[in-house]
């Protein structure tokens, strides 16, 4: 009996080896890596709703359905040269539509609301 707990203890060893060789390995993390920050930022968004918000230094972008918080405040210092304060993000759902009987549904993304400090602009052409 002996010799058969000893072959399970060298098993267990060898599988926690290999979980720690894994771990090492695997540095992925679930936010992605965009190479650039023009890949985080889409456009501005620009509504009724928005264009009012500007006036209280909020700016609303379409930013990429996989982008953090951290990266579109990133994004935003980069190229616009300014500190964002907070950002608040949400999705945008399809909304089903029909134009001349055929049945469709507008595009879906996600939208980011950058809060700036008084005083600071964002030029949006």
């Amino acid at each position: 009996m002996a010799l058969f707990g000893l072959k399970q203890k060298k098993a267990t060893l060898v599988v926690a080896e290999k979980k720690q060789a894994v771990a090492k390995t695997d540095t992925s993390s679930s936010a992605p890596i965009f190479q650039d920050v023009f890949d985080v930022l889409k456009s501005p968004r620009i509504t009724e709703k928005a264009t009012d918000s500007i006036e209280r230094n909020i700016y609303v972008f379409m930013v990429k359905e996989r982008a953090t918080k951290n990266q579109i405040k990133e994004a935003v210092r980069k190229l616009y040269s300014v500190d964002p304060v907070k950002v608040h993000t949400a999705t945008v759902q399809p909304k089903a539509r029909t134009i001349k009987g055929i049945t469709g549904h507008s595009a879906s993304g996600k939208k980011a609301y950058i809060y700036l400090k008084k005083g600071q602009t964002i030029e949006i052409i």
